[in-house]
């Protein structure tokens, strides 16, 4: 087994000789080198392993380590040996660092040769390529024009020459030059139309389009075999007649014999067109009904007749608002809709006095404009006559409802019955009076209420320290009334005259356990009520017993379980719990003291953990004196034994 793991004698001195060799070789050398030449250097170079060495020696790590005999002799050059293996590594490292970045170097140098050398050649072919695209296109464009002036310079030469007067040559004479000369020529101007041709056409189409944009189109309107005036759109026309149905109060409109128009494109700049007013009074003047030129009354855009002069109409409207103004500054009245005066062409039954027009307006009532039925009419006839809707006329009209049987398919209409009256349009006359004022007043200013906290009480505990004052403000608003009735103020400006004092409160931040658990130190949470006594009863010990019930001699005292409020507490006997008292303790948390002689605190009160509150006694439903104690957290009965066990721990 030994011989397997140490080497033998042979193997032992083979390499020893192959260490020593080397040695005595470096030193040789460097002794020869000593002798020569003191200033010549030792030459190193890399080794296969990559371990510097002198050249022509093989570094072996194992080298520069001593041996065991060399540590043995020799254990004071041990750390030089050491050291110098420590600086052969340090300088392998800064070798081979050195090299890496001399590779880096030379690697960046070649990129950037390669660019510099690529990159020119594919910029300069492609300068080339674009150069020669450009000539190629200008060469096109040029070449009809070169060709014309060389056949001209050509001719000129020939002519100048006078080559047909040499004798006993036959060549044309000028005029057959120039003849073929401009017969030539067609080729290259075939060449050159070509090319302006469609830059001449674009050109046109530009011009043609730029005119023509710039022109004003409207439409013709032909009524009756009269030509009433140009408009925008069809849509004016018919927005021009429905304004005339509604100015037909108690009569139809009778439409002339030739009632379909006619529209025709025309070119008309914008002045020239009509408005719908204009265009409605020439269909109205058209028709067969009687008209007259008046000045039409629309509230809200509804027509409510005409006057012969709408001079005394305004009077009779500037009295209304004249009533509700009293001069003020920043003072606004109007009416709430809008009134307006057209100027126009009314039928003569729609034309009124301004007498009856105002007593409409002064009524109060709701306007409404009634039509009688004419036999073959329909709900829907009647709807378009007078400009409306069909389930207009169902909502002004619900008698129409109950004709209608119950089996009806939908969409179907009643009938109507002719000579009966329908709606066809109701509104509400009333103006409304809108008034507008800059007024001032005086404002109070409310107090704020600042909380001092305070640990010493529970939470919920509130006291007031000093009494707040209200401040006063004067305020400049601009006040909008609609019929007396204020509906809105925008604020001016807001200045305070007299600053308000705020309020103090004492408040409590002290906190009882919200929650509590048998694993909770009970003393610090509760106490024995009593002072003595012993548990005869515990939660539940007999049907309904919801406490703990300690027995004790009459007149002991009971004493807070825990600090709180006093919520109730009667030296009456009410009830099966008889003279209790009743205390809260926050979050939830309350305790019930039943059966005493004699209570000793009132509701309101705060109590001390351990201040006496009542005596013990026998009152409602007891057998023997005790002292029934409950504790209730949010309404749940909870085992008092839990929290301050089952006998008592003596003071």
């Amino acid at each position: 087994m030994e011989n397997n793991r140490r080497p033998s004698d042979k193997a032992v001195s083979e390499e020893e000789n192959e260490r020593e060799a080397p040695e005595q070789q470096a030193q040789q050398q460097v002794a020869s080198g000593e002798a020569g030449e003191k200033k010549k250097k030792v030459k190193f170079s890399f080794s296969r392993l990559g371990r510097l060495a002198p050249k022509g020696i093989p570094f072996r790590k194992k080298d520069m380590l001593p041996t065991k005999e060399e540590q043995k002799e020799d254990t004071s050059g041990l750390s030089g040996r050491y050291l110098e293996w420590v600086y052969h590594e340090c300088y392998y490292i800064g070798m081979q660092l050195i090299r890496d970045v001399n590779d880096f170097k030379r690697l960046i140098q070649k990129a950037f040769i390669w660019l510099w050398y690529t990159i020119p050649p594919i910029l300069e072919s492609a300068r080339r390529r674009v150069v020669t695209f450009f000539d190629r296109i200008a060469g096109a464009c040029l070449a009809p024009f070169d060709d014309i002036t060389l056949k001209t310079k050509t001719l000129g030469k020939d002519l100048r020459a006078g080559a047909w007067k040499k004798e006993g040559e036959k060549k044309p004479g000028p005029l057959r030059l120039i003849a073929g000369y401009f017969h030539s020529l067609g080729r290259p101007l075939n060449q050159i139309a070509n090319f302006i041709a469609p830059i001449i056409g674009c050109t046109i189409l530009a011009a043609v389009i730029l005119y023509f944009d710039g022109i004003d189109y409207a439409l013709e309107v032909e009524y009756s075999g009269q030509k009433l005036g140009c408009i925008a759109s069809e849509s004016d026309f018919y927005e021009a007649q429905n304004m005339v149905l509604d100015r037909l109060l108690e009569e139809e409109y009778l439409a002339p014999e030739d009632s379909k128009p006619s529209f025709r494109l025309v070119i008309a700049n914008e002045d020239s067109l009509i408005d719908t007013d204009t265009l409605a009074n020439k269909i109205l003047s058209a028709s067969r009904n009687e008209v007259e030129q008046a000045d039409g009354i629309y509230i809200d855009g509804q027509f409510l007749g005409a006057v012969e002069d709408g001079t005394e109409f305004l009077f009779y409207i500037d009295s209304i608002l004249e009533s509700y103004r009293t001069g003020t500054e920043h003072e606004l009245v109007q009416f709430v809709k809008k009134v307006a005066l057209r100027e126009g062409v009314y039928p003569v039954s729609s034309i009124k006095s301004v007498f009856e027009i105002k007593n409409s307006l002064e009524s109060n009532k709701d306007y409404q404009i009634d039509y009688q039925v004419l036999p073959g009419d329909t709900l829907e006839s009647v709807a378009q006559a007078n400009n409306t809707t069909v389930e207009s006329l169902m909502e002004l009209n619900p008698q129409l409802e109950s004709r209608l049987d119950e089996d009806a398919e939908e969409g179907q209409l009643p009938r109507l019955w002719t000579g009966e009256t329908l709606t066809v349009a109701r509104f509400d006359l009333s103006l409304g009076i809108q008034v507008t004022r800059r007024e001032t007043y005086t404002e109070e200013l409310d107090y704020e209420i600042e909380y001092v906290d305070d640990n010493r009480y529970p939470e919920g505990y509130v006291e007031t320290i000093s009494m707040g004052v209200a401040g006063e403000q004067t305020v400049v608003s601009d006040i909008t009334y609609i019929d007396g009735e204020k509906v809105d103020e925008n604020r001016i400006s807001v200045t305070v005259t007299k600053e308000p004092v705020n309020a103090q409160q004492r408040r409590g931040t002290l906190r009882p356990s919200q929650y509590l658990t048998s694993s909770d130190d009970t003393s610090a949470n509760f106490i024995w009520p009593v002072d003595g006594g012993y548990m005869s009863a515990g939660l539940y010990g007999y049907y309904g017993h919801t406490g703990m019930d300690i027995a004790c001699s009459q007149g002991t005292a009971i004493r807070a379980s825990r600090a709180g409020y006093v919520t109730y507490a009667s030296n009456y006997s009410n009830g099966a719990y008889g003279k209790r008292v009743d205390i809260s303790h926050g979050n939830g948390v309350m305790t019930r003291y039943a059966h005493c002689s004699q209570v000793l605190v009132a509701p309101g009160d705060y109590v001390e953990q351990g201040q006496l509150i009542a005596l013990v006694g026998r009152t409602g439903n007891a057998t023997g004196n005790h002292c029934h104690f409950e504790i209730r957290i949010n309404g749940q009965i909870m085992n008092p034994a839990n929290y301050i066990g089952t006998y008592y721990p003596g003071r």
